[in-house]
């Protein structure tokens, strides 16, 4: 490389092309959100935020980093009414930041969007993207917008790093077929490969390169599985008892290595995955750190910005061929026990294991889901959830069981949430009022599912619910704006009077009546689509009074619901 230099939005002072042989824009409100939300961290704790390595050659060309760039223009444009600032970010000597050589249209679009003015050609995936920036920072009060605004621009760090100028063509291209891969942490487990090969002996380096180059590939899954012959692999395959030739056998056998090319890169943008592959490789240590050391801080391995130094600080007598070993057996109990992310096709999670005709299979999907839908980094339940799977190895019968993978994982959220806090106390603000309105939803829906299908009392539309993930918060069925009216003024953040519904629904609801909250919410249940239990539930116990909400039915709504939790802990 030539030259490598800190930038931020302020700084920077070169413009930019996308060359033709770049993928399109990808990136989705996933990806948009998730960046926005970790710059709201930082922001709170006055700190730069790293967005990573940007690559170019010597005619500005970006070959590694276009999606993030094409971001931060999104950002700089909607932004910039509200640090004027940015302004100077995404035009730079009068002209556009960021070109697109050969895709006119696509130039065309963020143009007008610079200047905001109409086009005759959309592209969609930016269109959205802006939507997407728009409606995340439409929380804030208009100061805050200004202050984050302003903290971005100056604090929104990159390096930008040049490549030699005698690279030629064929060069580049090779070079871009290593680097074109998505997700901001790349440049760190790519280096992180290095690393972890390095430690090996020359042998062993081909058997685990091919390993990482599998279970990098987190749109997919490793092998097709199935039945309990290939169960009993994975669970018993990979021991450090086995002798090197029965395990090179187990590799061989389980994604047949013989077949993979050299040099597999990873594919695509999209993981279908609930974990993202730098996430799976600092589960992976923290399982076998914690193992050795019951002490280990989980917290310590759920940042994937920290990928590097974390396993710089934890690898010092790492055995790195049983690390190879792991990452392939765990990925395994990723793809086979843990349930995938919906993609536009699909309204709902996949899991794999379980006999068909196994009544638990949906539960256990239920509750991954409702666990996966908090937002945290899922590592704190499937890390703990791993290892007790591998304490089951020795019945297959049991590993292959819903009923006893759902108990567990139910064991494993018990743990972290022992205590059901007093109804006074579970209001809106209890920082952890979130997860009792997600955990209530789940046993609502499973009550309703225990059912017998011939009876009539089962609820359709309780059985259609699906979590979603991202974007929900809580919100009050009697409007907040009415705090201080009697008789609402002691009972308006209370349990009863909170439901946890999408942001969207929320900000279209937040202020009205409580007649037209619920004439949303029988367009819901017409559709088959309601976005909260609860809410359906109070719904319904209005009766005939749909547009009453009064202080005694909120009372007699939350006893009920609040009974419910109670059952819940008095069961456990």
């Amino acid at each position: 490389m030539k030259t490598e230099n800190r930038f931020t939005p302020e700084t920077i002072d070169e413009c930019f092309s996308i060359p033709l042989y770049q993928r399109l824009f990808e990136w989705e409100e996933p990806q948009i959100t998730g960046l926005l939300n970790d710059l709201e961290k930082s922001y709170d704790k006055e700190k730069p935020y790293y967005i990573g390595m940007l690559t170019a050659t010597k005619d500005k060309d970006l070959v590694d980093g276009q999606q993030r760039f094409t971001v931060m223009m999104l950002m700089g444009i909607v932004f910039k009414n509200y640090w004027d600032e940015w302004k100077k970010f995404i035009k730079f000597n009068d002209n556009p930041r960021l070109r697109f050589k050969a895709r006119p249209d696509d130039e065309a679009y963020l143009t007008s969007l610079i200047n905001c003015k109409s086009n005759a050609i959309v592209n969609q995936k930016m269109k959205k993207g802006i939507e997407c920036i728009q409606e995340w920072i439409a929380k804030f009060t208009d100061d805050t917008k200004k202050g984050f605004c302003q903290y971005v621009y100056n604090n929104l760090c990159f390096f930008i790093s040049y490549l030699p100028d005698n690279y030629d063509g064929k060069a580049l291209n090779k070079y871009f077929e290593r680097m074109n891969t998505a997700g901001r942490n790349l440049e760190n487990h790519e280096i992180l490969k290095i690393r972890c090969l390095q430690a090996l002996d020359s042998a062993d380096k081909e058997n685990a390169t091919k390993i990482w180059n599998a279970v990098s590939q987190m749109d997919t899954d490793v092998c097709n599985i199935n039945g309990n012959k290939n169960l009993k692999i994975i669970t018993e395959g990979l021991k450090p008892s086995y002798s090197e030739t029965e395990n090179i056998q187990t590799i061989k056998q389980i994604i047949q290595l013989d077949k993979q090319p050299d040099k597999k890169e990873i594919s695509s943008s999209h993981s279908n995955k609930i974990l993202t592959f730098s996430e799976f490789l600092l589960l992976v240590l923290y399982i076998i750190v914690s193992k050795e050391n019951e002490n280990t801080l989980i917290s310590d391995f759920n940042d994937a910005n920290k990928l590097l130094t974390t396993f710089e600080k934890y690898t010092k007598d790492l055995d790195w061929k049983y690390f190879f070993k792991l990452l392939l057996k765990y990925r395994l109990l990723l793809d086979y026990f843990v349930i995938s992310k919906p993609d536009k096709n699909q309204d709902y999670y996949e899991l794999e294991c379980g006999e068909d005709g196994n009544t638990y299979k949906k539960e256990l999907i239920q509750y991954q889901a409702m666990l996966y839908a908090d937002g945290q980094n899922p590592i704190w339940w499937t890390a703990e959830y791993f290892k007790k799977i591998e304490y089951l190895k020795d019945n297959p019968n049991d590993i292959h069981a819903c009923n006893q993978l759902l108990k567990i994982l139910k064991d494993i959220d018990n743990v972290k949430h022992k205590t059901l806090p007093k109804i006074e106390n579970l209001n809106y603000s209890n920082h952890n009022l979130n997860y009792w309105l997600r955990l209530l939803d789940y046993y609502l829906w499973e009550e309703n599912e225990e059912k017998d299908e011939t009876d009539k009392t089962t609820d359709k539309a309780i059985s259609n619910f699906k979590f979603r993930r991202g974007g929900m918060s809580k919100e009050h069925l009697h409007p907040q704006n009415q705090i201080n009216e009697e008789p609402w003024k002691e009972g308006i953040d209370s349990f009863g009077n909170m439901f946890l519904i999408s942001q969207s629904f929320n900000s279209s609801q937040s202020d009205d009546p409580v007649r037209v909250k619920f004439a949303r919410i029988k367009e819901q249940y017409d559709e088959n689509n309601i976005e909260s239990i609860k809410l359906y539930m109070a719904y319904k116990e209005c009766d005939d009074s749909k547009s009453k909400w009064t202080i005694e039915i909120m009372r007699k709504h939350e006893e009920n619901m609040y009974k419910k939790l109670e059952n819940i802990y008095h069961n456990k």
